[in-house]
């Protein structure tokens, strides 16, 4: 698929405790078409694990793969935690599906919190 010049985008941003974190999810026809993560001042490391969550994110769009799937995957894995204003974000994983959680809620995709699984070190994936 040939990916068209303009997109329509929207930017999340959530604090992490590697940095802030920024979500820019692109769409195409209205339907969310591929997600970029950015964390800042984190180090090589995290901030190409976090560009990684954003690469798979896409392909999961691109492949029609529903983004309530998506962020229930990615919602409750356990990392180093940072409380925010907004609530604690438990890893960038988390802080991404918090973006993505902004997305669906601007555009009217519901969820129910009881679906979403938690993830930790000592949890069955």
């Amino acid at each position: 698929m040939t990916r068209k010049k303009h997109l329509q985008s929207h930017t999340f941003h959530t604090e992490t405790e590697f940095g802030h974190l920024y979500v820019i999810i692109s769409e195409d026809n209205d339907n969310p078409y591929e997600l970029f993560a950015i964390i800042g001042k984190s180090g090589d490391e995290i901030a190409a694990i976090t560009e990684a969550i954003g690469r798979l994110v896409s392909l999961c769009f691109k492949s029609s793969i529903d983004i309530v799937e998506v962020y229930k995957q990615l919602h409750g894995i356990v990392g180093k935690s940072k409380w925010t204003s907004e609530g604690n974000v438990l890893s960038i994983p988390d802080g991404v599906a918090r973006c993505i959680r902004y997305y669906m809620e601007s555009k009217n995709i519901e969820i129910k919190d009881e679906d979403s699984k938690t993830i930790g070190n000592n949890d069955e994936v």
